[in-house]
């Protein structure tokens, strides 16, 4: 028999908890559905930070080299006429035009995926701040990574930059 019930820990529910009894009369307790709690709150407060500013200040011609040369790789991927520069990013190439074809201009197919990978970064640095060194540097990383003249700039001009501190994070995580 299973029952579902919260776990309390310091006087506050952590999250829910599935207890069920095993042969032998045995129960055991395992927790299952994490609570929402500030953490989380923190985290969809900066993703939506991280996109309303990035929606704000994005490019609206494709502004850097990178972008100039991943847009002609959406009609023809040819790495040794540098469309896109080598080593050619073919997987971001793909998303490319995966986007592109529900935002039929370059430019704003690049921007959509630079401003996702953008808030996807922010909440891999978060969770992964908060796993490493708990909730208060967690959001103080969260800022920081918000307000960074590096991750903004990086977030509105069309480069596959951010998708690589998305793997970095991810891959950081236990």
């Amino acid at each position: 028999m299973a029952t579902i019930s919260p776990f309390v820990y310091n006087g506050r529910v952590s999250c829910v908890c599935a207890e069920a009894v095993i042969p032998g009369g045995h129960r055991i307790a395992h927790p299952f559905t994490p609570m929402p709690g500030r953490s989380t709150l923190y985290r969809i407060l900066g993703v939506c930070a991280m996109a309303a500013s990035r929606i704000l200040f994005r490019s609206h011609l494709l502004y850097h080299v990178d972008s100039v040369n991943f847009a002609p790789a959406l009609r023809r991927f040819d790495p040794t006429a540098h469309q896109p520069h080598p080593p050619g990013y073919f997987l971001y190439v793909c998303l490319d035009r995966l986007v592109n074809l529900l935002l039929p201009d370059a430019n704003a197919a690049l921007m959509a995926i630079s401003i996702a990978a953008s808030c996807g970064a922010a909440w891999m640095t978060h969770l992964l701040m908060e796993e490493w060194f708990g909730g208060r540097p967690a959001l103080i990383a969260l800022v920081l990574f918000l307000v960074s003249p590096h991750c903004l700039f990086h977030g509105i001009d069309g480069k596959a930059i951010l998708f690589q501190k998305d793997d970095v994070n991810a891959r950081a995580l236990p």
